[in-house]
């Protein structure tokens, strides 16, 4: 963790206002590409779901 230690120090020549407001940028911003990975990983789950049940009812007839 000490190659944190210094990262930290020149932060401290910046006002704080200024320290978390990119701190909260680069928070919200983290957090919605993580929202849009998951919406795309739903998205592909469900057309794999359908896709797989499509393939079902195709091989064995609607019987």
């Amino acid at each position: 963790m000490e190659w944190i230690r210094p990262m930290l120090n020149s932060l401290g020549e910046y006002p704080l206002w200024f320290v978390v407001l990119c701190t909260g940028l680069v928070a919200g911003g983290l957090i919605q590409l993580v929202v849009k990975l998951l919406k795309w990983a739903l998205i592909v789950a469900i057309a794999v779901v359908l896709l797989v049940a499509l393939g079902v009812v195709f091989l064995h007839g609607f019987s």
